[in-house]
């Protein structure tokens, strides 16, 4: 385990900063240690102050690492003049490689450096190992330090040989004076989290301390990558949460998931056997997937089961139909086990509310490789009811009914009734048609007072019946362009967030045409189409998590009834197991 230094901010939240680079290095297989430069108070919404430390503690921090520890590596982001003057001093005694996260501005657009620093950040660059600025950042630092050599008349010729990645979806690493080396392609998530470009150069100086530039990238890349699928949301946004996942993380988890199987009563095994897989990150094919070659099969003298086969990426096609159909829909779902179905365990787990659970049917299917398919009906009825669901309580919301309206409401109610009573006796009793004119004109008075109270009662539950007969209009609407949600939307690929909302409405608009032609000319008011409906449920659909803890089937004439764990690894599935014994025991 090598020793790798951050050097930079102090973020509070742990988002981006020296907590995440520490996070960070440890996740790469190194020991982290730190040294705070600025005091920076951010959080996903805005940056409120940064504050320098001062010399003296700087030069302690320094002093305290480099006296007890052999450092290979040192990441920098956030620096001051005092801090790279220091780096650059203890650079020419101890000669580590340097990589430098040059942050200019937070990605809130507050300024970070101030002229003096930016004029030392030459110096650096020359003795660093590779820079990693974004495309804009590049910009700056180029017009930057040409303007201020060109002023000084002169060119250092290493500056021409630093390396430089560009960092974006896509990387490109390339020489100072331009000539490119590599390009490393990304893949983009709907994600807007905190912190990324601290983890990908703390992770390429990580993986930097024991494989070659580009291996270092690519590992890091994919560390990246997880850290985005599983950040951390908060109030405002979410933080970046370092996670490394590679062929070596899944075998540990498979073989720990079958240690963990042997001390639970496994009795869920179906006739045919199980199986267990896991894959990569965003898997593309069975080869991303770890699986059984075999089965586990069950053993009826003890109770247990048998392992058939060894964990292999591309074992099973079943598993990567579900692990890959699942993952589309969150990138979190990683792992999946099949077990034996049962009606009466799924209507107990229903009740005790402890998965999420969706469902589907294979009647039509014409085999078994076609799971994928009733995976994908699974969470389209998951989601789509999910959706219809938040719409009714958000009307419901938009109801303008308080607790007094209901207080008055009710107080009217009894009112009423009493007044009606009062009636009856009054119809009952001819002996109260003697009373005196004076009492007679006093008991009309508050009748016809009762009598108000008795129409504003009727007016309000005239009211209160109107607001529940719109709310069933729009659950039909919703109803009535589930099919378009289905099967036109649900499938394509997220819509930028660059993309401004007349022009997903204008692409929306020419969906519903192609499905409903006979109301083509009033499009954005026609029953099926709503629109404003279609794009909000777009928008839904990017930000809600949608994650399953259980699909299962009810069986038909080609597929096995079968119950389909989801997890975000192998351990987790077998937990989830656990407690599907525990219920079927119970049973």
């Amino acid at each position: 385990m090598k020793n790798v230094l951050a050097i930079g901010g102090y973020d509070p939240t742990g988002g981006a900063g020296v907590i995440a680079d520490a996070k960070t290095i440890k996740e790469t297989g190194n020991n982290p240690l730190t040294i705070i430069t600025s005091l920076i108070p951010q959080n996903n919404q805005k940056v409120y102050s940064k504050e320098d430390v001062s010399k003296q503690i700087l030069e302690e921090q320094f002093e305290s690492i480099f006296e007890d520890f052999n450092i290979k590596c040192v990441k920098t982001g956030v620096l001051s003049k005092n801090a790279i003057e220091l780096i650059l001093k203890y650079h020419k005694d101890y000669d580590f490689k340097i990589i430098c996260d040059p942050v200019i501005k937070s990605t809130t657009g507050r300024l970070l450096t101030d002229k003096e620093t930016l004029d030392l950040y030459v110096d650096l660059f020359n003795k660093c190992y590779l820079i990693t600025p974004n495309n804009e950042e590049f910009k700056f630092i180029k017009h930057y330090m040409y303007t201020k050599l060109k002023k000084e008349k002169y060119y250092d010729e290493n500056l021409k040989e630093l390396s430089v990645l560009v960092t974006g979806i896509n990387d490109t690493l390339q020489k100072y004076s331009g000539t490119k080396i590599a390009i490393f392609n990304g893949r983009k998530i709907n994600k807007e989290v905190h912190g990324t470009g601290c983890v990908f150069s703390s992770a390429i100086a990580g993986f930097s301390t024991r494989m070659p530039l580009i291996s270092a990238i690519k590992n890091a890349k994919k560390l990246v990558l997880g850290s985005v699928i599983y950040a951390k949301k908060t109030r405002y946004g979410y933080n970046t949460n370092p996670l490394f996942i590679n062929e070596k993380t899944i075998y540990k988890n498979l073989e720990y998931s079958l240690f963990l199987l042997k001390n639970i009563k496994y009795t869920l095994i179906p006739d045919v056997g199980s199986n267990i897989g896991e894959c990569t990150i965003l898997p593309k094919n069975r080869y991303d997937i770890c699986a059984l070659s075999g089965r586990l099969i069950k053993d009826k003298d003890t109770g247990g089961y048998h392992k058939a086969g060894e964990f292999k990426f591309g074992a099973s096609k079943i598993l990567t139909d579900v692990i890959i159909t699942a993952n589309k829909y969150d990138p979190k779902i990683r792992a999946t086990m099949g077990v034996r179905f049962n009606e009466k365990l799924m209507e107990r787990l229903k009740e005790d509310g402890i998965f999420c659970i969706s469902h589907f049917k294979t009647d039509g299917f014409e085999n078994i490789r076609k799971v994928g398919i009733g995976i994908d009906n699974a969470f389209k009825n998951y989601l789509i009811e999910k959706y219809i669901g938040l719409q009714e309580k958000n009307y419901m919301l938009d109801l303008s009914r308080d607790i007094k309206t209901d207080a008055k409401i009710s107080e009217i109610g009894k009112d009423s009734d009493k007044f009606k009573k009062d009636l009856e006796n009054n119809e009952d009793n001819e002996d109260n048609k003697n009373i005196n004119d004076n009492k007679n004109g006093k008991y009309i008075e508050e009748n016809s007072a009762e009598t108000n109270q008795l129409n504003e009662s009727n007016y309000l539950n005239d009211m209160e019946n109107e607001n529940i007969n719109n709310l069933k209009k729009l659950k039909e609407d919703l109803d009535g362009i589930r099919d378009i949600l289905s099967s036109n939307l649900i499938n394509k690929a997220p819509i930028s967030k660059n993309l401004s909302k007349s022009e997903t409405l204008a692409n929306l608009r020419e969906e519903c045409n192609k499905i409903n032609p006979e109301d083509r000319e009033n499009c954005s008011d026609c029953k099926y189409c709503k629109n404003k409906i279609l794009y909000d449920f777009i928008g839904f659909k990017e930000n809600f998590d949608c994650t399953l803890d259980i699909v299962y089937n009810k069986g038909g004439h080609q597929i096995e009834p079968m119950i389909w764990i989801l997890g975000q690894n192998s351990i987790e599935v077998v937990k989830k197991l656990r407690i599907l014994e525990k219920t079927y025991r119970k049973l």
